[in-house]
């Protein structure tokens, strides 16, 4: 009877320290896998193709803003698809700022190699590659996803998407004079330019009315030594303040793509008419100053020469109330310029308006969404829920889930017991993450949920009421007891408290698995010493009807 208890001790030994041990790998140990990056939306191109030793590969390229936190700096880069490596076709944008607005690299930044050079010197080879711009932030470095346009190159050239260019590409470059303004009755001589310069064809001048989509013909004009002219006082006038966009169309001869120019603003205006103005604004830093800090405020009046002064505000919030920001300021070489330190904290729009003199119009811009000190992220709630009510009998299966809101947020979900880590984050899909458990070991557990938001610049994490849980042991088997006399000289637990259920409140997992395999170590030696040591010799053991004589 002693041998078949110790028997049974062992199996049951046995079986908890193997359903601790798997309770304990499937929430520890989860699967890993990399991934791509993705596309947050497509580069613009200036052009759509062009020659790989072209300098710059292309005049300009623009993205939509980076992510929320990734506005730090902005790399514009080229590479072999799908996952490069890439090399820099300008040099990297900084100073922030740039997940507020749209990225762009023109100008003073524009690309400034061309594609051959970017490669090393090395003419790149023919094939699929990729022109992207990356995103970075000051704490967590390169985005994983990026902006991303594909382009084909066979040859010497290349073009956008994944096709061979076709036919020869030809520019076209437009200047108007007089510029900006012109009264109705003054002449206006619109100028295309054209490369390759010995390439024939005709160019036809446009005008758009501003409202119309629209553009109406002012004439078609042969090229002759890479030019083409054309002058008229046929362009309507426009409403006071508003501006006609000039263009001019190449359509060549022979084995050449059409062409089209840049646009050029002019407004037509009577006598009477003020000439209008044009304010932009640039704030430095451009995003996240801190409160205290110095902040420089610029804007540059168009036309040159327009007379008049420049009043700096600010709005906070949805507070509609315009705050000056010291006194007007005079235009210096059509710049005027202000200093602050005195920005309230919060997401402000900073405005700057032209109060022009005589003979001119008024303008305005604004830059909204400018940050100064740290921005108040939005509240984030979650919600754990377990698959079943507690208590539960041990061998129940248990999956918690967590549920996010607001609706949409994105990010990874940790789940807790106590304060240790269940497992690795589980990404939220629909604003739900869950876990499953499989089985737990008897006894009571304290169930938590972290939601960490993706974009941490604009979501604050939350962390979910605690959920108390007990599983319940099974108690003895009465029908069948192995000694329903109560005297077995190896009962397990005399006073009948069924000392063999394992408390598990606040231990680690762990712990529990190497309890459970020392009860084996202990259970197969006390076996093997009991077989030593035998003093009678061995008989058939008796069947479970004799068991109880």
């Amino acid at each position: 009877m002693h041998r078949r208890r110790l028997t049974r001790l062992v199996a049951r030994a046995a079986l908890l320290a193997a359903a601790v041990t798997s309770i304990a790998g499937g929430t520890l140990v989860i699967a890993t896998s990399g991934a791509s990056a993705a596309s947050l939306g497509e580069v613009e191109l200036s052009q759509t193709q062009g020659y790989v030793t072209d300098t710059p590969m292309f005049a300009s390229a623009k993205s939509k803003a980076c992510p929320a936190g990734f506005g730090e700096n902005a790399s514009l880069r080229v590479g072999p698809a799908p996952s490069g490596p890439y090399n820099n076709l300008a040099v990297s944008l900084g100073g922030g700022g740039f997940d507020q607005a749209d990225v762009e690299f023109a100008g003073e930044t524009a690309p400034n190699r061309s594609f051959t050079t970017a490669m090393g010197g090395v003419a790149p080879a023919e094939g699929n590659w990729v022109v992207i711009i990356e995103c970075y932030s000051l704490t967590e470095g390169r985005n994983t996803d990026e902006f991303r346009t594909p382009i084909r190159v066979c040859g010497a050239r290349w073009a956008v998407g994944t096709e061979c260019p076709g036919k020869d590409l030809t520019f076209t470059t437009l200047t108007v004079s007089p510029s900006w303004s012109v009264l109705d009755d003054v002449p206006v001589t619109l100028t295309a330019a054209v490369t390759p310069a010995g390439v024939g064809g005709e160019v036809e001048f446009f005008y758009g009315v501003p409202g119309e989509a629209a553009k109406q013909s002012m004439g078609k004009v042969a090229v002759a030594d890479g030019k083409a002219e054309l002058t008229t006082s046929d362009i309507p006038v426009n409403e006071s303040g508003q501006f006609h966009e000039l263009s001019a169309v190449f359509t060549p001869i022979g084995e050449y793509q059409e062409s089209t120019s840049n646009r050029v603003k002019l407004n037509v205006r009577q006598t009477a008419d003020p000439m209008p103005t044009a304010v932009a604004i640039e704030v430095t830093p451009k995003n996240g100053a801190d409160v205290g800090a110095e902040v420089t405020i610029a804007a540059t009046i168009e036309p040159a020469g327009a007379a008049g002064k420049v009043a700096f505000s600010y709005r906070r919030g949805d507070d509609p109330t315009d705050v000056p920001i010291g006194a007007e300021v005079s235009p210096d070489q059509n710049v005027a310029t202000t200093k602050t330190t005195e920005l309230p904290g919060g997401k402000l729009t900073i405005t700057a308006t032209f109060v022009p003199g005589e003979g001119f119009g008024p303008s305005t811009t604004s830059l909204p969404d400018y940050q100064v000190g740290e921005p108040v992220k939005q509240a984030t709630t979650v919600t754990l829920s377990p698959s079943k009510l507690s208590p539960q009998p041990e061998n129940t299966a248990i999956t918690l889930t967590a549920t996010v809101g607001p609706a949409g947020t994105a990010g990874v979900v940790q789940f807790r017991s106590g304060p240790d880590p269940l497992g690795e984050p589980k990404a939220v899909a629909a604003n739900v993450a869950t876990l499953d458990l499989g089985t737990l070991p008897p006894g009571s557990y304290v169930f938590t949920a972290e939601f960490q938001p993706t974009d941490t610049a604009t979501f604050a994490t939350s962390t979910s009421a605690p959920v108390n849980f007990v599983i319940d042991a099974i108690g003895p088997e009465t029908p069948g007891d192995d000694d329903p006399d109560g005297d077995d000289p190896g009962e397990d637990d005399p006073d009948d408290d069924d000392g063999g259920n394992l408390a598990l409140t606040g231990a680690p997992v762990v712990g529990v698995a190497m309890v459970g395999a020392g009860l084996v170590g202990v259970g197969a030696l006390a076996m093997t010493t009991g077989r030593r040591r035998r003093l009678l010799p061995a008989v058939p053991w008796l069947d479970r009807r004799d068991d109880d004589n």
